[in-house]
């Protein structure tokens, strides 16, 4: 059973996340993506966010996308040629990617990682982002990484493990070794003769911890890179969708002084149009009674 680490109220509330059993679904991967956006989007917000909680969420999302990839491609103790296939691209995303076999060159995994900074860009932008091809993209990252490390693991292991050939008198390489009773436990001591049997590699060992830890590190690493250009990138649309209402409200003052003006300027040359029809002796305030212009201006 997979359990999630405790997140904060304001996300919590918005996105649930359950212990997961079994293999994770879709829905359940894409939960803890919105949930690691939605922290990331706070994260140059004092007080709201928490790093602790983005790397426990890291950590959970590295063991849900490791169920999913031993569901995939279930581990044998000598991996054959596995394909790594990646999800299909939109056409406005100018990346191409191919499948990868075995384990992945430096451009193949960096070509996988543009792809995925190029739909994270996208989470703000409701008709253009897809949350499946993210996560997606995502364990497509995940499992080349994987399978990089489990091919430099198992060669790495059987070079460290392989005995050197011994030279016979004929000078060709003996590719075979003395047998030795005292390191096999289930020998059969009564019959242990003088035989010489083939070499064989031991298995690699199947927990390689420190690896995983140094993977799980470099999945952090890069979801930090995006988190930053992800907050970049909200606090750009912030910025810019605040010059944009405060250029709107100064529109609206802006016709709210002139309707103040045209309402003053119609009173004064109704009051003025009233007493001049008025009888009258003499020239009394004869310039108090002008009308104004649409300035709010006396003529000369």
């Amino acid at each position: 059973m997979l359990t999630p680490p405790r997140l904060p109220r304001f996300i919590a509330d918005m996105y649930h996340l359950k212990n997961i059993e079994g293999v994770p679904t879709d829905e359940e991967v894409k939960l803890i993506h919105s949930a690691i956006r939605a922290l990331n989007d706070v994260v140059h917000v004092p007080g709201l966010y928490d790093a602790d909680v983005a790397a426990e969420l890291s950590a959970y999302l590295f063991s849900v996308q490791m169920e999913r990839y031993r569901d995939k491609y279930p581990c044998t103790i000598f991996t054959a040629n596995t394909t790594y296939t990646p999800p299909q691209l939109p056409t406005h995303m100018r990346v191409v990617l191919s499948p990868v076999t075995n384990a992945p060159s430096n451009e193949e995994i960096k070509l996988v990682q543009t792809a995925l900074r190029m739909s994270e860009n996208l989470a703000n932008v409701a008709s253009m982002f897809d949350a499946d091809l993210s996560m997606n993209l995502s364990q497509h990252l995940f499992d080349i990484h994987f399978g990089r490390y489990l091919r430099r693991a198992t060669n790495r292991e059987y070079n460290t493990q392989t005995p050197e050939p011994t030279v016979s008198t004929t000078g060709c390489p003996d590719q075979r070794r003395a047998y030795d009773p005292e390191s096999d436990p289930g020998a059969d001591v009564q019959n242990q003769g003088h035989h010489d049997i083939p070499a064989t590699p031991q298995i690699p060992p199947t927990d390689p911890s420190p690896e995983i830890l140094s993977l799980q590190a470099e999945i952090a690493s890069l979801q930090t890179k995006i988190s930053a250009l992800e907050a970049s990138a909200v606090l750009e649309n912030d910025m810019k969708a605040g010059m944009d209402n405060a250029t709107t409200l100064l529109k609206q003052l802006c016709g709210g002084i002139e309707d103040v003006k045209r309402t003053l300027v119609g009173t004064q040359n109704c009051m003025a149009r009233g007493v001049n029809a008025s009888p009258r002796e003499g020239n009394y305030m004869e310039y108090s009674y002008s009308l104004l212009n649409a300035k709010g201006e006396t003529p000369e």
